[in-house]
């Protein structure tokens, strides 16, 4: 289910899921120097703020609609 949901957030919800790779390339072209790029990752202790934030249930809803699993799969 992971890769399903996986697969179906970088191609339906985000509108551009590879834009982090190219933004050194994007930045320096448009003039800007880029020392160095610094990933972050969010951790949330609470589901529902983080249903809030990321939008966990409807993007879910969306990818059983899409056929990406199961409604039961999702579900668990």
């Amino acid at each position: 289910m992971a890769d399903a949901a996986r697969a179906r957030t970088a191609d339906e919800v985000v509108r551009n899921a590879a834009v982090g790779i190219q933004l050194p390339r994007l930045a320096a072209e448009s003039g800007f120097t880029v020392p160095s790029v610094v990933p972050a990752t969010s951790v949330f202790r609470d589901v529902r703020v983080a249903d809030q934030i990321l939008g966990l249930a409807r993007t879910t809803r969306r990818a059983v609609t899409a056929g990406y699993f199961t409604q039961d799969a999702a579900e668990r």
